[in-house]
C-alpha cells in the first residue's frame, strides 16, 4: 500500500484522541497543564526526528513539567492558618478580674503563628512576610506595647522540608537580633527532630523554648 494511505489511515486514527487530548483539555485543565501537554507533544515529535528515544524524552519532560507546576501551585496555598496575639487567644484558666485584665494588656507582646499544610521551598516565603507584618505593626505600637514573644504553632503542620527549616534557623536568628524570643508548640517528632539536627532548637539562654501544645 502507498505510505501516504498509511499515513491517511493512522492519522485518521489517531484524530480523536488529538481532538480530546490537544483541544478539549483547554476546558478542564489549567491555561498551565494545558501548555504543558503541547509542550510534551512538541518535543516527542521534533525529538522523534533525530532519535528513536522521543517517546523517553517526552514522558521524563512531563514528570519534571508536572512536579514544577505542582510546586507553584501549591506555593499558593497559604500554610499560615491564623495570626492571633496574646490578647486575642486566652487560656482556659479561671482567673480574677484584674488578673484577666493584666493579661489583656500586655497581650499585644505576644504573637501567635499558626500554622498548617506541608512547609517547603516555594511557600516557608511566606512565614517571613508574615513574621514581618507583625513586626511592623510591632513597631508602630508603644514601647511598653511591642512585641517580646512570638509563638509558631506546628499542630495543623505535616512536615517541613529541609529548605523550610533552614527558614525557620535565619528566621531564628532575626529574632535573636530584634531581641524576641521564640516559641515553638504542637512540633511533631519527625519536624523537632529535623530542627535539632540543623540547630534551630539551639540558645544559650533558653530564648527559644518547645511546647507540645498552645
Amino acid at each position: 500500500l502507498p505510505r501516504l494511505l498509511l499515513g491517511g489511515l493512522l492519522l485518521y486514527a489517531s484524530m480523536p484522541f488529538l481532538l480530546d487530548n490537544l483541544y478539549a483539555t483547554w476546558y478542564h485543565v489549567t491555561r498551565s497543564e494545558f501548555a504543558a501537554i503541547w509542550l510534551i507533544v512538541v518535543v516527542m515529535a521534533v525529538v522523534s526526528e533525530f532519535s528513536s528515544a522521543g517517546l523517553l524524552v517526552a514522558v521524563l519532560l512531563g514528570v519534571v513539567v508536572a512536579v514544577v507546576i505542582f510546586a507553584f501551585q501549591y506555593a499558593r496555598v497559604s500554610i499560615i492558618r491564623e495570626v492571633l496575639s496574646g490578647r486575642d487567644y486566652h487560656s482556659k484558666v479561671v482567673r480574677t478580674f484584674w488578673e484577666e485584665a493584666l493579661i489583656t494588656r500586655v497581650g499585644e507582646r505576644l504573637g501567635i503563628v499558626v500554622l498548617e499544610g506541608f512547609i517547603f521551598f516555594a511557600s516557608a516565603g511566606q512565614i517571613l512576610n508574615t513574621f514581618k507584618s507583625i513586626l511592623a505593626a510591632s513597631e508602630a505600637r508603644p514601647k511598653c506595647e511591642r512585641l517580646r514573644y512570638v509563638i509558631f504553632d506546628f499542630e495543623h503542620v505535616q512536615n517541613v522540608d529541609f529548605s523550610g527549616v533552614r527558614t525557620f534557623f535565619d528566621l531564628k536568628r532575626v529574632l535573636k537580633a530584634e531581641n524576641l524570643c521564640v516559641v515553638f508548640t504542637g512540633l511533631s517528632q519527625k519536624i523537632r527532630d529535623k530542627f535539632v539536627v540543623e540547630g534551630v532548637m539551639e540558645s544559650e539562654d533558653n530564648w527559644v523554648q518547645d511546647f507540645e501544645d498552645l
